[in-house]
């Protein structure tokens, strides 16, 4: 949400940014779990190009595209540490939505990546 509040001017940034209050405030009562499983399931959500490349890869895509992300981004992270990360989230919407916080933080989104072998180093 923040990504998107970003994106929003004027009276509408005011706006975006009442929401995200609100939703940051059903988390801290409910939960993170609940709140990402009620998004995922009244989600209609359409896809950006770069996340529907994501969402095709296979898992070891995925994972070859993480690991050369990293290799970048935060070389210090090991193999396991990528593995274990694709592992918590293999649901689709959860692995969209950590696609998304990389390129936030990153100001890179990790697709850049797909079709890349893993580094012999890692």
């Amino acid at each position: 949400m923040k990504v998107v509040c970003n994106k929003v001017t004027g009276s509408q940034k005011q706006d975006c940014e009442g929401e995200r209050n609100m939703m940051n405030l059903g988390v801290s009562m409910a939960g993170c779990q609940f709140f990402q499983d009620s998004q995922a399931e009244a989600c209609d959500c359409q896809l950006t190009e770069a996340e529907q490349k994501v969402d095709s890869l296979s898992t070891e895509e995925k994972l070859a595209m993480l690991i050369a992300f990293y290799a970048k981004h935060n070389p210090d992270k090991t193999e396991d540490q990528v593995k274990s990360l694709l592992d918590k989230f293999k649901k689709r919407a959860g692995f969209i939505e950590m696609m998304r916080e990389l390129e936030s933080k990153y100001d890179e989104h990790p697709v850049v990546y797909a079709g890349s072998t893993a580094p012999k180093e890692l």
